[in-house]
């Protein structure tokens, strides 16, 4: 092949990559702004994503029972509304074993199962009447609130615990000093417990 006939493909290959870099770019900025961002996600209050992974952990065993969930924020998101993506643990005393399973912008997806050493006790959620919102509200009125204004950048752990009574449980952390502000309450009528 001469020079001459190099140089002419090389240059119309740079011709063409050029041409789909800017119609990707083209066709990027065509698409709604909304579609990108992260903050359209849609949270959910534990009960909503309850309901969404209830039916998946089904599938995996009809025995499946809450064992836990939880989500988290960080300092600069407002968690007062009690939504957010939430982790759900599972409890299977057929198989010994416990699934994860996630829900995400209304969607729930199972992550893992792993075996257990032995048989676990879970509580009766038959009287879960506090709702993440509801939760969170009380856990700033129960004392969580004189934390946060002590400490600029709090993040909130909140889990709701069914190993035995079926708890929420609350770590409110100071992302610099590391500083600590642990909570319960019932989830049946949000009164402290130890």
């Amino acid at each position: 092949m001469r020079r001459g006939e190099l140089i002419l493909g090389s240059a119309l290959g740079l011709v063409l990559v050029g041409a789909l870099i800017a119609a990707g770019v083209m066709w990027f900025n065509s698409r709604p702004e909304e579609a990108f961002d992260i903050n359209n996600i849609e949270n959910l209050t534990a009960v909503e994503a309850y309901n969404l992974a209830q039916p998946v952990a089904q599938d995996w065993n009809s025995d499946a029972t809450l064992l836990t969930a939880r989500a988290g924020w960080q300092p600069e998101v407002d968690f007062t509304d009690g939504r957010a993506s939430w982790n759900f643990v599972f409890y299977s005393d057929i198989q010994r074993a416990t699934a994860m399973i996630t829900v995400a912008d209304k969607k729930a997806q199972m992550v893992r199962t792993s075996l257990t050493s032995g048989r676990v006790q879970t509580g009766d959620l038959s009287g879960w009447q506090v709702d993440s919102p509801a939760a969170i509200n009380q856990l700033l009125q129960l004392g969580a609130e004189d934390f946060m204004a002590l400490h600029a950048n709090v993040n909130l752990i909140l889990t709701l615990d069914n190993q035995g009574t079926p708890t929420w449980r609350s770590t409110f952390l100071d992302a610099e000093t590391k500083q600590t502000y642990d909570l319960n309450i019932t989830v049946d009528t949000g009164e402290f417990t130890p």
